[in-house]
């Protein structure tokens, strides 16, 4: 299975259960009054072998979809103890519309069909799992009051009217491989050692976009790296690579005419560059207008 989709009632949240609250009850409260509902997909490892340490920022980076032009995506870390109770770490949410920034010119909205990607950034935090225990990602739609609901159109986010019910999907197969990545200590001694990822590269946004006969991506690469970059349609078809090589740190850019692997020109509309350092991934939209 490549994918898992579940309705989003904003009629129906999610309640919160503790977390990093001020006027609500806050802390590691157990997640099991909301566990097994239809709209809450849950992942558990298997018990631990030996305790595993975690110390900074974690995030889950999601290819996600959904039948309306906004909503929400919620992960929450979770501690399962070997006696049943499943103990919140940390929680975080992305607004969908937000996914790229908050100015008016980085809004985009989704669309019916079409796969894209947004990251969900967790709060720091230090913590061993013990050994015995298990470690549980839950991804949902709300997580109600602690975050406002989103109610699922294109409307201001303060407007309250013309709620509507979404069907979201989370993909996980092909190039839309959805993952959670936790700053796993491996050093018990002297400095701490992490896996927590540092930001290899800073994409900067494309321009012009729209455009008609060229557009332009410029990004900086904080040391060498194997770089690729590729063209897909918003059906994740291949349409051209623009670059497949190592480069050294500092500044580069990339550009595309619009033309496929054949030079033969693409018709307008939108399309996904997916950029490649090392292992990290970023995505950009753009519009090609003829």
């Amino acid at each position: 299975m490549n994918q898992l989709s579940y309705t989003y009632d904003p009629a129906h949240p999610v309640m919160t259960l503790g977390g990093n609250n001020l006027n609500l009850e806050a802390g590691p409260r157990d997640q099991r009054p909301v566990d097994g509902r239809p709209d809450v997909l849950g992942f558990v490892s298997q018990p631990l072998s030996e305790p595993l340490r975690m110390e900074g920022y974690g995030r889950g980076l999601l290819y996600v979809s959904s039948d309306q032009p906004d909503t929400d995506f919620t992960l929450k870390l979770i501690d399962v103890y070997p006696d049943g109770r499943e103990i919140l770490v940390v929680d975080g949410l992305q607004r969908a519309r937000f996914r790229y920034g908050y100015l008016p010119g980085q809004i985009s909205w989704l669309h019916p069909g079409v796969i894209d990607t947004l990251s969900i950034s967790l709060p720091p935090t230090a913590l061993v799992f013990s050994t015995g225990h298990r470690i549980k990602i839950a991804l949902s739609s709300s997580n109600y009051p602690r975050f406002e609901l989103n109610r699922n159109n294109d409307l201001d986010p303060n407007d309250r009217s013309q709620a509507r019910i979404a069907v979201n999907t989370i993909h996980f197969g092909g190039t839309w491989r959805s993952r959670i990545e936790l700053p796993v200590v491996r050093s018990a001694s002297g400095v701490a050692q992490t896996t927590e990822r540092l930001q290899t590269f800073t994409l900067l946004p494309a321009f012009p976009n729209p455009f008609n006969s060229s557009v332009r991506l410029d990004y900086r690469l904080t040391h060498p790296a194997r770089v690729q970059a590729a063209v897909y349609t918003m059906t994740g078809e291949k349409v051209c690579t623009l670059v497949q090589a190592r480069q050294n740190g500092g500044e580069h850019w990339l550009g595309w005419s619009g033309e496929n692997e054949r030079a033969v020109s693409m018709p307008s509309g939108v399309y996904l560059i997916r950029l490649q350092v090392d292992d990290q991934v970023r995505t950009q939209k753009v519009t090609l207008v003829r």
